[in-house]
């Protein structure tokens, strides 16, 4: 079964019952002759369509105005005209639909859920309870012991987000039926009249719940909805003179100018003195309900207590395991600073031992020097160090070549002339 159906049925199991003094029960028209509440109303449901605001009073489908509303898990919501989850319905939003008979019996194809007031407070306030105001976006919002919400009984900081779904009074107060803080706020909003009709769309008959805002001899005004009156229109309830700011369900068609011409009007009573049987028997469903959700309800804490016991159990358990093992670890460390001394003083014994050897060997080498030394071998001669070549001689310049001797003249043969001596070779001069 898909999450949200699965939610909203076990939502069913508490919320059947109305919240507020008018009658809520649940009614599948495949149950009924088309009447409301078993009246014979001759109110049309099995083949108009119809137009319902109202506060959500229960699930499984949606309890609205005492009409059991089907829809499925793809039908759309909004909420102020944003999507949101089937699973974010809650008990106390006031929401509009178009109602189609079917054979199983009405049938939406789609949800407006429609918030007075979004905004953020403007005051703080230490604790939610009834009987008092808070001021939301300009807006003055009455709180009462009908009032349900995620915000109830919480102290709520001055600029908190949040959602209020309620009725306007005579005096423009919104009368909360649920207060709910939003995780964040895109922009205020302050609902008119066009945002709970527009969704209603072209529907010809409409079941419309509100508080009475002003009265006169042939109209009141019921929300944001003109009521006509006419000599045919049936008033029920225990006190059957409308007044305002009275809460009251109306059912009736559209005239041409847009207002309720009124068939029925349930006025608003006190659930403990009303005696139809089959409010009676709704009633004894409730209460038989009631008793199974508080056996539930004591069942859960039973199972609760066994679940605490056992997990105080499991956290001995795991204390006990905690101090073996801490335990464990303790002794560990004992051996471990154990050992280390231990390996302390063997390595004390090793380090004295080893100064004692060196002693030792220090006093073997002082005797030994006492003894002759033994002859120094000569040191080896140095061996001389090899003659530099000399230089090489330069070679002498060349002997200029002696200017030839001029031929001496020719001279005139003299007489014969001696013999002269042999002139020496001269000597040849060395290149």
């Amino acid at each position: 079964m898909n999450k949200s159906l699965l939610w909203l049925a076990t939502m069913s199991l508490g919320f059947c019952i109305s919240q507020v003094s008018l009658a809520s029960d649940c009614i599948n028209m495949t149950q009924r002759d088309g009447g409301i509440g078993g009246t014979g109303v001759p109110f049309d449901l099995q083949s108009r369509s119809t137009g319902v605001v109202g506060m959500i009073t229960g699930f499984a489908s949606i309890c609205v105005n005492g009409l059991e509303i089907h829809y499925d898990e793809s039908t759309p919501v909004t909420q102020n005209g944003r999507p949101i989850r089937l699973k974010d319905m809650a008990v106390g939003q006031v929401v509009a639909v178009q109602a189609v008979p079917t054979e199983k019996g009405l049938v939406t194809q789609q949800i407006t859920v429609l918030n007075a007031v979004e905004g953020r407070a403007q005051t703080p306030v230490e604790r939610v309870n009834a009987n008092q105001t808070l001021m939301v976006h300009d807006q003055k919002v009455l709180i009462t012991d009908k009032t349900m919400g995620n915000a109830l009984g919480q102290a709520i900081r001055q600029g908190e987000p949040l959602a209020v779904s309620g009725y306007r009074n005579a005096s423009g107060v919104i009368v909360a039926s649920r207060v709910d803080r939003l995780s964040a706020l895109s922009a205020p909003a302050v609902l008119d009249q066009q945002a709970f009709t527009r969704p209603l769309g072209q529907v010809k008959q409409v079941l419309i719940e509100s508080i009475v805002r002003a009265t006169s001899a042939d109209q009141i005004d019921v929300g944001t909805f003109a009521v006509k009156l006419t000599q045919t229109t049936r008033v029920v309830g225990q006190d059957q003179q409308i007044r305002v700011d009275q809460r009251v369900r109306v059912m009736g068609s559209l005239d041409q100018q847009g207002r309720v011409v009124a068939e029925r009007i349930d006025v608003a009573r006190d659930e403990r003195v009303h005696h139809d049987p089959v409010v009676t028997k709704h009633a004894a469903k409730a209460a038989k309900d009631a008793t199974e959700a508080t056996e539930d309800a004591a069942e859960a804490v039973e199972k609760a207590q066994k679940d605490a016991e056992k997990a105080q159990e499991q956290a001995f358990e795991q204390q006990e395991q905690l101090q073996e093992e801490q335990q464990e670890r303790a002794e560990k460390l004992a051996e471990l600073r154990e050992k280390a001394a231990e390996d302390a003083l063997e390595l004390e014994r090793d380090t004295q031992e080893r100064a004692e050897k060196l002693e030792q060997e220090r006093i073997e080498k002082a005797e030994k020097a006492e003894k002759p030394e033994k002859a120094e071998k000569p040191e080896q001669v140095e061996k001389p160090e090899k003659v530099e070549k000399p230089e090489q001689v330069e070679k002498p310049e060349k002997v200029e070549k002696p200017e030839q001797v001029e031929k001496p003249e020719k001279v005139e043969k003299p007489e014969k002339v001696e013999k002269p001596e042999k002139v020496e070779k001269p000597e040849r001069i060395e290149d």
